[in-house]
Parts: structure tokens; sequence; C-alpha cells
């Protein structure tokens, strides 16, 4: 995976994708908010039911800046 963020290097991300895990369609976390992606919580304007891989990459990479 090649260097995609200027704060965190490739290794990191792919832990946390490990980490957090893929989901493409939304669901509730423990605290009840809606998430998916790679742990995108979705804010009240974002009506997202799916996603492609994509879409959840592009999530966590702006979820990190």
């Amino acid at each position: 995976m090649p260097h995609i963020s200027s704060r965190f290097s490739s290794a990191c991300i792919a832990f946390i994708k490990q980490w957090q895990g893929l989901s493409l369609e939304k669901y509730r976390d423990r605290q009840g908010n809606w998430v998916i992606g790679y742990g995108h919580m979705l804010t009240p304007d974002e009506t997202l039911t799916f996603i492609t891989p994509d879409q959840a990459e592009a999530f966590l990479l702006d979820d990190l800046k």
C-alpha cells in the first residue's frame, strides 16, 4: 500500500482497517450511533445505507485528516 496520508503511515492505515473492520452497510454501534465503512460515524445529513469499498476508503482517509 503506498503512503497515502501525510499524518499516518500506510502501516497505520492498514492497522486501522484491520482493527475496525469493513462494513459496506450502515449499522448501529454500541452507543447507538450509525456507522459505516471503517468506523465512519454518519452525521444526520448523511443518509447512506450502503457504500462501496472505494467510498469506505475515502471516508477513512477524510476522517483521519
